[in-house]
């Protein structure tokens, strides 16, 4: 059995968790998106998404998909595409930067120095982390919406949580 992270408080190791839970399921909400979105071109979408990987071309090629399907909603899906972009940046900030110890108990600080590349570092509470797994819970249900969409259930999805100007930046 693998031992607790002694540095971290046990709230940032929850939020730690949730953030894997919330980002996998928006992972998957993406493909399975993409994969209805070319519905009756299954040949292309399987191909596409075995070699788009996981990176930002895949949420490229979910824009142009749904863009294809619902081209008078060009501004909302370019919205929900910034969103996860951003939401998977954080993401990834959380999971491959390295964690260390603050003074403060309520705050963990985290960076990266990584050769050859710029070295950055935050402090996080728990509830800066915990934000960003609600962030991709809200991207998943979008994806959510869409799907009832492309389904024939509903109208294209109102822009809704999106429509808001701010967009969550960056905590580094």
């Amino acid at each position: 059995m693998t031992d607790k992270l002694t540095y971290l408080s046990d709230n940032h190791q929850f939020a730690i968790a949730a953030i894997t839970t919330k980002v996998s399921y928006l992972e998957h909400m993406i493909e399975l998106t993409i994969a209805i979105a070319l519905h009756g071109r299954q040949r292309t979408a399987k191909l596409a998404l075995r070699r788009m990987g996981q990176g930002d071309g895949l949420i490229d090629l979910l824009k142009a998909a749904l863009g294809d399907r619902a081209p008078s909603e060009g501004d909302n899906i370019a919205a929900l595409g910034a969103f996860i972009k951003d939401v998977r940046t954080r993401r990834n900030e959380i999971l491959h930067w390295m964690w260390g110890t603050t003074d403060a108990p309520k705050i963990a600080t985290q960076g990266t120095k990584r050769p050859f590349r710029e070295s950055k570092s935050a402090e996080r509470t728990a509830d800066d982390i915990y934000k960003i797994a609600r962030d991709a819970d809200r991207a998943a249900k979008k994806l959510d919406e869409w799907l009832d969409y492309l389904s024939g259930l509903n109208n294209p999805p109102s822009p809704g949580i999106l429509s808001r100007p701010t967009l969550p930046t960056s905590l580094a």
